[in-house]
């Protein structure tokens, strides 16, 4: 007869199994996140860099590159609002011509009084005729509170209804 009972498992094992994936995992994620410039890829810092030194040379290459033209910096300011901020014209036209979002800039530049730099956006045609300036709400916010009402029901029968 054969003996059906098995050897008792060391739990330690498992533990340091699980140990290792865990750590293996994590520095695969830090890994990834400095992936981008370790290929030589521009990051956003050193476009953002380049913005605030007004450096529009350094900008369109680095866009060129791709780097991404809307990169966020500290404090949720885009890449275009800072360049509004500076006041450079050829690196705004470097980021709008690269597809950055236009509405971070209009907003810069009315907070900031900057007419010169509101005429220059519009005359770059960031805002197309029809085009919406309102950005839509996030998915997590209800759908009621965005749309209207629907119109009240009658459940009765259409014989009963009043016209």
């Amino acid at each position: 007869m054969r003996d059906t009972r098995r050897a008792p498992t060391n739990p330690g094992r498992w533990w340091l199994l699980f140990g290792v994936a865990f750590i293996a995992l994590f520095a695969a994620s830090v890994l990834a996140v400095f992936y981008r410039g370790w290929q030589g890829e521009p990051t956003d810092d050193q476009l953002l860099a380049a913005i605030t030194r007004g450096d529009a040379a350094e900008v369109r290459r680095l866009l060129e590159e791709g780097a991404r033209a809307n990169a966020m910096a500290v404090g949720n300011k885009t890449a275009l609002a800072i360049a509004v901020r500076t006041g450079n014209d050829e690196v705004i036209r470097a980021l709008v011509e690269h597809g950055a979002s236009p509405g971070p800039g209009l907003v810069e530049a009315v907070v900031a009084d900057r007419l010169d730099i509101l005429k220059l956006l519009l005359s770059l045609r960031v805002l197309e005729e029809g085009q919406a300036t309102e950005k839509a709400p996030p998915r997590w916010w209800p759908r009621w509170r965005t749309t209207a009402a629907p119109p009240p029901t009658c459940s009765w029968p259409p014989a009963l209804r009043s016209t």
